[in-house]
């Protein structure tokens, strides 16, 4: 699952494995602990990208079943590990194309779920500007791709059709 931050890839991601008594495996756990020791921003995105992609490769060569969440994937890459994994490999994209940040904002706030929540309102509306633009770019990508994109500007709805989409997948993979 990946997609914008704060967007509810985890919230998904720990729904859809509780339901299936999957393991979660978070890209970001990589880019929090390299980044206590890489200073420059664009080398701990390119190093936590590479990360990401060889921990997809090493638990698809192990056969893993787990839900993998993060938006370290672009979905050019996604597209290719999916081919490339005859589908075991199932991306899927979530952002808030339609996202009103105050309220987006009143909401992390209040669950106090995710690091954004500690940060003042100045700084996080900043911060869910760029990612509501990230979202228009991966819906957009995703498009291009032909890969699952769901819109969370309401977590809830985003998190259920994206369950739905999931089981269907599931189902027909088995």
């Amino acid at each position: 699952i990946g997609g914008a931050s704060a967007s509810g890839k985890s919230t998904a991601a720990r729904m859809l494995a509780a339901r299936d008594g999957r393991a979660v495996v978070e890209l970001n756990n990589f880019y929090d602990i390299l980044g206590k020791f890489v200073d420059d921003q664009g080398a701990l995105e390119k190093v936590t990208e590479k990360i990401a992609l060889e921990v997809m490769a090493r638990l698809l060569a192990a056969d893993a079943f787990c839900i993998v969440e993060g938006g370290w994937i672009d979905p050019a890459k996604a597209k290719k590990l999916k081919e490339t994994s005859a589908g075991r490999f199932y991306p899927v994209y979530c952002g808030y194309p339609r996202l009103q940040v105050e309220a987006r904002f009143k909401m992390i706030r209040k669950a106090k779920a995710h690091w954004l929540a500690e940060k003042s309102a100045k700084a996080a509306h900043a911060f869910l500007q760029e990612q509501l633009k990230l979202s228009k770019w991966y819906r957009k990508e995703c498009q291009k791709y032909d890969l699952p994109f769901f819109d969370f500007s309401t977590v809830e709805d985003g998190a259920a059709a994206l369950g739905v989409n999931y089981t269907r997948w599931w189902e027909s993979a088995a």
